[in-house]
């Protein structure tokens, strides 16, 4: 990252703020890992369907999402029932295992 890093906002929602944020952070290379990383974790840990749907648009973006975060997302239907039970979730899990668009 550079030296002065900032992201500009004024009156902004929340909302745009940490997207600015996620985004500066998942395009960095000395950064994407570790946002990768703490995202796969909050999807598996989701405790209602509505944060499984959401967090699955966050890991649908991610660009450092490795062999190993991958292997992390093989079991997650079963382990967890929000994520099984959270409509339209599971289907594009299993294409993002796949390679597939979504």
């Amino acid at each position: 990252m550079d030296k002065h890093q900032a992201v500009p906002f004024n009156e902004a929602e929340l909302s745009d703020v940490a997207e600015a944020i996620f985004i500066a952070l998942n395009s960095k290379q000395q950064t994407a890992q570790h946002v990768a990383s703490g995202a796969v974790q909050a999807f598996l840990d989701s405790p209602q369907f509505v944060d499984a749907k959401q967090r699955m648009g966050i890991v649908e973006r991610l660009a450092a999402l490795t062999p190993e975060l991958r292997e992390r997302l093989k079991d997650a239907e079963t382990k967890n029932s929000q994520i099984a039970g959270s409509w339209g979730v599971p289907g594009r899990l299993r294409s993002l295992l796949r390679n597939e668009p979504f």
